[in-house]
């Protein structure tokens, strides 16, 4: 790096300034992965900056600064508009480069940054020459996360840089699981886990198991930021990006509670990104911005919350990477101690109308109150009561909310015997779907046979419900008959409750609400979530649904049989529609000479979106189709023929989860006219009036379940307009008999009057 700036200085009349927004393209793919690093689009660098509302002399650090987008944009953000003015001079120039800091591991991207900031000096190429280059606190090579008394700090640049009382602490830290990163030396495990005092109070560190972005946090504020109550200046403050999954992991759970009202620090904002996550990274991580103050937070503090939508996704003069806005979303300021699920987590769809209801909802006792009970002990089989007299203490009370069975290494099957197998695809709302996984077989051959191990135990009715899906939804089965997978949990309640259908209980608005919004443990892609067994656990429940029951059950059958109707009607269209000329769109594409279609990149980040088809819009010859709820991915077609005929065959595909190939093999209108013709079926097919009568048969669900609940008809109305319009909990939909609806759906019902008629 010493002859950086000369060779820099030579050649500024020649090249242009490097564009920050593609420099990360140069660093390795592969390498990038295993090491967690996701490069920050410049506009949320800007954002973040912008919103610590830092004055211009402040000192911001960046330790792991990848290609150096936050520290461009704090330079910009310094001296930019004074550049632009043409009243600057190098003299603040300088000062505004040498107000920051960063380190990265990797030296390349330690170069990148140095270059990019040399760039924005060139243009004082004279009084550079007569007073130098400005004195560039950009390190490389150095592990952040290692506290200085682990290495000789005037031997490195790092150590130079190292120290406590940054105004700010920014970036976009690695995202390395706890069981992919390298083990941390034994003092830095003990500054990790170490307890540090305020007052008489003692806080408890991290970990040194957590996932890296949690121990940057954690370093971040405990060490770098100025701390509160310093003579130097006000508590300093961190902004980062990071995964959503700080709100809900384990590994995350020590740093939350530090969090917490009465804790070491106190988050100010976050903007959950959760909606557009594959427009911001080209990696499946589904992240947000926060904002967190080194200062104790109190119980009646205000956070605020954005939540980005496709609005804030601008794609400008045909570039390929967007920009981001968040300016124009609305800003919920609510109650810092209701940001706080009782257990922790952080609610980052919070609003102080949605705590008010999720509070009402937590007055109720929990489905683990409603689940059977056993007893086990060590070696010896499982019992339906509960033991007395000697030894009663050593045998340990269960509830039947578990995990399917696992099957490693060889499994065995019983001639005209054993189980029918069903996995969490296979559930939907009162019923399964699809052929089984297989027959005849023998779950106790399996290594872990989960409650099939103990067939004493099984009830008569159980319920399965997916594991890995947006909101609860539960099938009853017969445990004696049939098994499943660890792909779904199973249920079973107790005796006095066993008349209660607990799959009418479960689909009811009111509980998809609940989990959406409060009761979320982890974030994948397309809304979904791991429905781990603590959350079913803690789900709602009331025993006056158990006075409800013969209500429920008729109201389960009016949802059964308007979803059984309906997909007697979607198969009678497309049969009708296949008897017409109708082909592959591969098949369409192939036979018009020179024409193509390109899938988006989003692609390659969620191979298998769901279908939602959108307008079709121009753009320099290509007619491009959103297929996908969040719009990321899209169709080109070089034919408006060809697209306008594929929208037609792809809206027959609402809904359905499909890959790429998939969406090729789909049948397409072969001519305007066969697309004519479907367009007159469709009419006739009414779409819209069969799912309002399922949406009929869910508010009289609800309108059972709320009262149940505690909830006021206000409230029950509260939650369907929210459940409808909210661009995030609109997409929460459950699986329904028979389908899952389009969020258009709902929103059509919302405007009947006669919706809550039951």
């Amino acid at each position: 790096m010493v002859a950086l700036p000369h060779v820099a200085l030579r050649l500024r009349h020649r090249a242009r300034r490097p564009d920050d927004r593609r420099l990360d393209r140069f660093l390795d793919r592969q390498q990038r992965k295993e090491q967690g690093e996701y490069y920050t689009p410049p506009s949320i660098a800007r954002y973040i900056l912008d919103r610590l509302n830092l004055p211009s002399d402040a000192s911001v650090i960046d330790p792991a600064c990848g290609s150096g987008t936050f520290l461009i944009e704090r330079y910009r953000q310094v001296y930019g508009e004074i550049a632009d003015s043409g009243t600057g001079n190098y003299s603040e120039a300088k000062q505004a480069v040498e107000h920051l800091a960063g380190n990265d591991l990797n030296p390349f991207s330690a170069v990148l940054t140095q270059i990019q900031l040399l760039w924005h000096l060139l243009a004082f190429g004279d009084e550079i020459q007569a007073v130098g280059f400005p004195d560039l606190r950009i390190a490389e090579r150095a592990n952040s996360l290692l506290p200085g008394f682990l290495y000789d700090p005037t031997q490195s640049r790092f150590g130079e840089i190292d120290r406590t009382g940054y105004d700010a602490v920014v970036g976009n830290p690695p995202y390395v699981r706890a069981e992919r990163s390298n083990d941390l030396e034994s003092h830095a495990v003990e500054y990790f886990t170490g307890v540090r005092t305020r007052g008489d109070e003692g806080f408890q560190g991290v970990g040194a198991k957590a996932n890296a972005y949690t121990l940057f946090l954690y370093r971040a504020l405990d060490h770098w930021c100025r701390a509160s109550g310093s003579e130097d200046g006000p508590p300093g403050k961190v902004g980062f990006i990071v995964p959503l999954s700080l709100c809900t992991s384990r590994e995350s759970a020590a740093f939350r509670k530090l969090l917490q009202p009465g804790g070491r620090f106190a988050i100010r904002e976050i903007v959950d990104l959760e909606l557009i996550w594959s427009s911001v990274f080209d990696a499946d991580v589904l992240p947000m911005i926060v904002i967190i103050e080194a200062v104790e937070a109190a119980a009646d503090d205000t956070i605020s919350i954005r939540s980005a939508d496709a609005s804030c996704v601008v794609f400008e003069d045909g570039s390929k990477r967007p920009t981001f806005v968040f300016d124009h979303l609305p800003e919920r300021n609510v109650r810092y101690a209701d940001l706080f699920a009782p257990d922790g987590r952080i609610q980052t769809r919070i609003t102080p109308e949605r705590a008010q209801i999720l509070r009402k909802l937590r007055l109720n006792g929990r489905i683990e109150d409603a689940a059977q009970r056993y007893w086990t002990k060590r070696n010896q089989p499982a019992q339906l009561t509960q033991p007395t007299g000697h030894g009663a203490a050593r045998w340990a009370e269960e509830r039947f909310i578990k995990d399917g069975f696992a099957k490693r290494g060889k499994v065995a099957h019983i001639p005209n015997g054993g189980y029918t197998t069903y996995k969490g695809e296979n559930f939907s709302t009162g019923m399964f779907i699809g052929s089984p996984v297989d027959v005849n077989f023998d779950v106790g051959s399996t290594s872990t046979p989960s409650v099939w191990g103990q067939p004493q135990i099984l009830p008569a009715t159980a319920y399965a419900i997916p594991i890995i899906e947006r909101v609860p939804v539960a099938a009853p089965f017969n445990p004696h008959a049939v098994a499943i997978e660890n792909t779904g949990v199973i249920f079973a309640p107790r005796p006095e409750f066993a008349e209660v259908p607990f799959d009418a209980v479960f689909v009811s608005t009111i509980y998809g609400f609940f989990h959406i919004v409060g009761n979320r443990r982890s974030f994948q892609n397309k809304l979904r979530n791991h429905l781990y067994t603590t959350a079913i656990a803690d789900l709602p429940w009331n025993e006056t649904l158990v006075e409800k029951a013969d209500e429920l059950k008729q109201a389960r059958e009016r949802l059964i049989t308007a979803g059984r109707r309906r997909y007697e009607q979607t198969s009678e269209l497309r049969a009708a529609i296949a008897a017409l000329d109708v082909v592959p769109l591969r098949t369409l594409i192939r036979s018009v000479r020179g024409a193509k279609v390109e899938k988006s990149s989003a692609f390659s980040d969620a191979p298998e979106p769901t279908i939602s088809v959108g307008e079709i819009e121009v753009s320099d010859e290509t007619w491009m189709l959103p297929v996908s709820e969040d719009t990321d991915h899209t169709l080109a077609f070089n034919d408006e023929t060809i697209a306008r005929l594929g929208r037609v065959g792809l809206s027959r595909a609402e809904g359905e989860v499909l890959n790429w190939q998939k969406i090729l093999d789909l049948p397409v209108p072969s001519t305007d006219s066969v697309a004519e013709r479907i367009a007159e079926l469709d009419k006739a097919f009414e779409p819209a009036q069969l799912e309002a009568d399922i949406y009929d048969a869910v508010a009289a669900i609800d309108a059972i379940v709320g009262p149940a609940l505690g909830l006021s008809e206000e409230d029950v109305n509260f939650i369907h307009k929210e459940m409808s319009e909210d661009p995030f909990l609109s997409l929460a939909t459950p699986r329904y008999p028979y389908f899952r609806p389009r969020q258009y759906g709902r929103r059509l019902n919302l405007e009947r009057r006669d919706r809550y008629r039951t």
